[in-house]
């Protein structure tokens, strides 16, 4: 089991692997620097005043957690059959702390200084299929359900309406050009 705890700023991620696999899918450096990055651009979503951002300085938010954890399909078919009564694999799962961190929602609570946002699987086998099935490297499909799963603890649900799925997906496609943006100025 790999455990890495990556803070920037304000926000602080503990990001644990717990595939047991002999052979990493993935190089732990380039990964943690991706998480970093994502980390940056999550903490300005969640901290800035800017349009669909949360504004969450607002409410005296100090320091955001979220805890991030890489699974075989077997733990996340069973947590998708425990929580969700669906008994079968998929690639990622939230685990919000808040109904809604979303001002504008009626289920909206005022957080505390401290912000656990909750907690975030990702199944290795499925990420690594979707990433074949895109043609892209597991790391970006990886930082993609990541980016996915962070938009839940949120609030935002793009199985609600149509509306809704909108205006995640937007938010997960903007979050995630200014990642690749900050990652290509690093090369």
């Amino acid at each position: 089991m790999l455990t890495q705890e990556i803070t920037i700023k304000k926000t602080n991620l503990v990001y644990t692997d717990t595939t047991r696999l002999n052979k990493l899918l993935y190089n732990p450096s380039d990964l943690k620097t991706r998480l970093m990055v994502s980390l940056e651009v999550i903490q300005d979503f969640l901290m800035s005043s800017k349009s669909n951002c949360l504004d969450l300085g607002l409410f005296g938010v100090s320091q955001i957690e979220i805890d991030l954890t890489l699974c075989g399909s077997y733990k996340i078919k069973s947590l998708n059959s425990n929580y969700r009564n669906k008994p079968k694999t998929t690639d990622v799962l939230s685990f919000p702390v808040y109904e809604s961190l979303r001002s504008n929602s009626e289920s909206f609570m005022e957080p505390g200084p401290v912000v656990h946002l909750g907690d975030i699987f990702i199944c290795r086998e499925v990420a690594l299929r979707q990433a074949k099935e895109f043609k892209i490297t597991f790391e970006e499909e990886f930082l993609h359900l990541f980016i996915h799963g962070f938009l839940h603890l949120c609030g935002f649900d793009h199985e609600i309406s149509k509306e809704e799925e909108e205006l995640m997906f937007d938010l997960e496609e903007k979050l995630l050009d200014k990642i690749s943006k900050k990652l290509r100025k690093l090369k």
